[in-house]
């Protein structure tokens, strides 16, 4: 037949995903192709399956924030304490098998609870990752901090409702060693708007900086003790003045002019995954920088990324989050439920938030503070105003160490938590 007479082609429809669709309006979750029920009266009952690029995006909008939808534009989730078991022992190629069941689950599976690590005891602990007598690092090579954190990566290729993608990656979001010319360590705060752009890390590309706002503006807390990568005790804010924070002293969370802290990269571990001299306040993978995943899964991805120069970085913790496997274990149980922002909040894990606040944007999620350490502070502040103080340093201001104290708590966004 002449190929001009030929009927032209049937049109087909697109493609869908086999394992999770997110149609808008409904989004946080859609229907999954070969899930089946039945219903009591014999019929079809419809599955809702929630992928784990919808969890992230709850966990987004639990923080009043939310996951670009433009085409190819990525999106970071670093949760501490949250995976592999510190990741003792595992090479290279087991990890990153890891990381991939973890990244591509949809429903709850064999691979994603060991991929997650339930046992692990780092999910219930608070993050006390120094030894008894508050040591990181006791030699160059001697940190006892864990790669024990994950960093998720989103983006969809076509638009939310057609292809959603996810990678993660084993790392470290709390500081593995002290840097010795700092006024305190360096942390990031949970719940705070970060971004990240390209940049060099000891003078190699590949690397993230991460900023608030405007770059190179970033807001850190800094703990005085350099012991903890959490703060427990009103001693933990007696930060030195510095030229990070306008050289004002127990200003212990400001906003930075600081081009220092990145997203990079360390080796391919296969030890017991100790994060050694490899972070003083940035976030760093376990994988190397000429691996092929950091190379093309981590860094080719976000390098062809529209918004490359303000990728949204929100840093969260396990001990209040509802980590996919379980959150969609519990969803299971009522089949066709859509996922709301707080299914993926638990407010037994959150401290500092007042009873009478939801576990959503409207109320106040925990940073980096106890409510010990809340408390001290204010009562320190009353006495500071009054002149009264004793621990202030001789000589000292008191009325501008109250105000320190008072500003911090405001970027540490604690003060409506605890009267």
């Amino acid at each position: 037949m002449n190929d001009r007479l030929k009927p032209a082609p049937i049109p087909r429809p697109r493609p869908r995903p086999t394992d999770h669709v997110s149609t808008p309006p409904g989004r946080n979750g859609g229907k999954t192709n070969g899930a089946f029920q039945g219903a009591p009266n014999g019929n079809a009952r419809t599955v809702v399956e929630h992928s784990v690029y919808n969890w992230v995006e709850l966990v987004y909008q639990a923080f009043g924030l939310e996951v670009p939808s433009d085409k190819k534009a990525v999106a970071l989730l670093g949760v501490r304490e949250s995976t592999f078991a510190d990741g003792a022992g595992a090479d290279a190629a087991a990890m990153v098998k890891k990381e991939k069941a973890a990244a591509g689950a949809v429903g709850e599976t064999a691979d994603i609870t060991e991929a997650q690590d339930l046992a692990a005891a780092t999910r219930a602990e608070d993050r006390f990752t120094r030894d008894k007598k508050g040591n990181a690092q006791t030699a160059k090579d001697n940190s006892i901090v864990k790669f024990n954190d994950m960093l998720y990566m989103v983006w969809t290729e076509e638009g939310q409702d057609i292809d959603q993608h996810v990678e993660v990656f084993r790392c470290t979001i709390d500081p593995g060693a002290n840097e010795s010319d700092t006024a305190g360590t360096p942390l990031l705060l949970e719940g705070h708007a970060y971004k990240a752009k390209p940049t060099n890390h000891k003078g190699k590309s590949g690397a993230l900086q991460v900023y608030s706002g405007t770059a190179p503006t970033i807001r850190l807390a800094r703990e005085a003790t350099k012991t903890r990568n959490i703060f427990t005790n009103v001693k933990d804010a007696m930060i030195s003045a510095h030229g990070g924070n306008g050289n004002q002293a127990w200003l212990f969370v400001a906003d930075e002019e600081n081009t220092s802290i990145h997203v990079h990269w360390s080796l391919d571990y296969g030890d017991s995954g100790v994060v050694k001299n490899w972070s003083t306040g940035c976030t760093v993978l376990a994988h190397a920088r000429d691996s092929d995943r950091y190379k093309k899964d981590f860094r080719e991805r976000w390098e062809a990324a529209p918004n490359k120069d303000e990728l949204p970085y929100l840093v969260v913790s396990s001990k209040y989050l509802v980590m996919y496997d379980d959150w969609q274990a519990e969803l299971r149980k009522s089949p066709g439920t859509k996922a709301t922002v707080a299914s993926v909040i638990k407010k037994s894990g959150i401290p500092l938030m007042p009873a009478e606040a939801p576990a959503v944007a409207t109320g106040r999620l925990p940073s980096i503070a106890t409510e010990g350490f809340v408390k001290e502070v204010q009562a320190a502040i009353k006495e500071l105003d009054a002149g009264t103080y004793a621990s202030a340093p001789k000589g000292s201001d008191q009325a501008v160490l109250a105000a320190n104290l008072r500003a911090s708590l405001l970027k540490l966004e604690v003060t409506t938590l605890v009267p």
